[in-house]
C-alpha cells in the first residue's frame, strides 16, 4: 500500500511536470515470488524509479525495457522464469523457482484515473482496476487499457471496444466482494484479451490508545507500512500532533464512550497502552463491541483476563469471537527488552494476524511462504 501511495503521489508530480513515464505492474505470478501480483514500479523517462516489483534482480532489465516503452509507446509483456540451475552458476538465474509476468505501459491518457484511484482510497473506499494487458486478433489495440471501479458503478478509465465491458465488470464485481486479484482471459471467435482484475484495499486504521514515550516506535514503523496511525490520549496535555508527528491524527478522549468518528472496521487494528487500569477497561469494553480486526493489551495475561472478567461482571456479553481478536501480552515472543523492540514485537503480531499466519520461524514452515496459485488457475470467460 504505501508503495501505491507513493506511485500516485509521483504520477501526479510527473503529470504536472509534463514529463513521460512507464508503469511495470505484476500481472500474474506463479511458484517462489519476492513480490505478488498488483505490485508496481515507476520508471520516468529519466531512469529514476519508484517501487518495486523484486528483491533487485529484475530491476535492471524493467528499468532498459521501460525506457524502449517510452519512447515507441507500445506495451510490453514479459516473462521471467527462474532458469535452470547451470544458468544460476553462470549468474544469469534467479534461482528462486518461480514465473512473474510484468506488463510495462506507458500510460499516459489514464491521468485522471489515477487521480480518481487515489481520491477513492483516501475516502476509505477500496477499489477495483481492471487492465488490460495481453491481447489477440480484433483486440489488439486494447493493451493499456482500463476500467475502475469503486463497488457499485465505473468511476474512471475506458474501453476501446465494449465486447468484454460487462463481463469485466461482473469480474470486478467479484474481486470488491471476495477481496481477491486474479487476471482472466476474455475469449470469443476474434481473439481474446487478458485482463488484471485487482482488488485495492484500503490502508490499516491503527489506533493506538495512550501517549506515553512507548507510542512513537510503534507509530514510526506504522507509517513505514503506509498504514494510517492516530493516537487517542485521555489526557489533554498529552493530546498534541506536536508531540506525535508521525501520526495522522491525534484525538482526546477524556472519558465516556470511544469517540464515534474512528475508523472501527475490518481494516482496523488497535492497541491499547494507557498504563492505566480503568482507562484500559472503558476502552477494551467499547472495542470488543467493535469491528475492529485486532485489540492488543499491554500487560500480562493475568491483567487482561481481570479486564474481561470485570467487564462481564458488569453485564456485558463476551463472545468467543470477541476473544480470539484480543492478543495480551501484546506481541510476538521475541525477547524485546525495549520500546523500540517491543514496537517490532507487535507490530510482527499485527502484520501474522492481518495475513492469517502464527508469526512462527519460516524454516519451519512446511508448506511454500507464500500461496502463489499456479498460472492456469487465471480463469477463461468466454464472451
Amino acid at each position: 500500500m504505501k508503495d501505491l501511495f507513493s506511485i500516485l503521489g509521483e504520477i501526479e508530480i510527473l503529470d504536472a511536470a509534463g514529463e513521460a513515464y512507464a508503469m511495470a505492474t505484476l500481472v500474474k505470478v506463479s511458484g517462489s515470488t519476492y513480490r505478488g501480483i498488483g505490485a508496481r514500479m515507476l520508471i520516468t523517462a529519466k531512469g529514476g524509479a519508484t517501487g518495486t516489483i523484486s528483491g533487485g534482480c529484475l530491476e535492471g532489465d524493467v528499468r532498459e525495457r521501460a525506457k524502449q516503452v517510452i519512447a515507441d509507446g507500445k506495451p510490453q509483456l514479459v516473462k521471467y522464469e527462474t532458469t535452470a540451475d547451470e544458468d544460476i552458476y553462470w549468474g544469469t538465474g534467479m534461482g528462486c523457482r518461480g514465473v512473474i509476468y510484468a506488463f510495462i505501459d506507458r500510460p499516459v491518457s489514464f491521468a485522471p484515473l489515477f487521480r480518481d484511484l487515489s481520491k477513492q482510497l483516501r475516502q476509505d473506499t477500496p477499489a477495483v482496476l481492471a487492465t488490460v494487458f495481453d491481447c489477440s486478433g480484433a483486440y489488439e489495440t486494447m493493451n493499456g487499457q482500463r476500467l475502475l471501479f469503486d463497488g457499485e458503478k465505473v468511476t474512471g478509465g475506458q474501453l476501446e471496444n465494449d465486447t468484454f465491458r460487462e463481463a469485466i465488470i461482473a469480474k470486478a464485481v467479484d474481486a470488491w466482494r471476495s477481496g481477491k486479484s486474479t487476471a482472466y482471459t476474455f475469449k470469443t471467435d476474434q481473439g481474446h484479451a487478458e485482463v488484471f482484475i485487482e482488488f485495492i484495499g484500503t490502508p490499516i486504521s491503527f489506533l493506538v490508545f495512550g501517549g506515553g514515550h512507548d507510542v512513537r516506535p510503534l507509530l514510526h514503523f506504522a507509517k513505514q507500512l503506509g498504514w494510517r496511525p492516530t493516537i487517542i490520549e485521555h489526557r489533554p496535555a498529552f493530546a498534541s500532533k506536536e508531540l506525535f508527528p508521525e501520526a495522522s491524527d491525534v484525538q482526546l478522549w477524556e472519558d465516556g464512550p470511544i469517540p464515534k468518528g474512528l475508523r472501527l472496521n475490518s481494516r482496523t487494528v488497535c492497541v491499547v497502552m494507557t498504563h492505566n487500569y480503568l482507562t484500559d477497561k472503558k476502552i477494551l469494553k467499547g472495542l470488543l463491541c467493535s469491528q475492529a480486526r485486532y485489540i492488543g493489551m499491554l500487560g500480562p495475561t493475568e491483567r487482561a483476563q481481570q479486564l474481561l472478567s470485570e467487564i462481564q461482571d458488569e453485564g456485558a456479553d463476551i463472545t468467543e469471537k470477541q476473544l480470539e481478536k484480543v492478543f495480551s501480552p501484546v506481541g510476538l515472543d521475541i525477547g524485546a527488552d525495549n520500546a523500540d523492540e517491543i514496537a517490532l514485537a507487535i507490530i510482527a503480531e499485527i502484520l501474522a494476524v492481518i495475513a492469517g499466519r502464527n508469526g512462527g520461524f519460516l524454516r519451519e514452515r512446511k508448506s511454500a511462504i507464500h500461496n502463489r496459485p499456479p498460472l492456469e488457475s487465471s480463469g477463461v470467460v468466454d464472451v
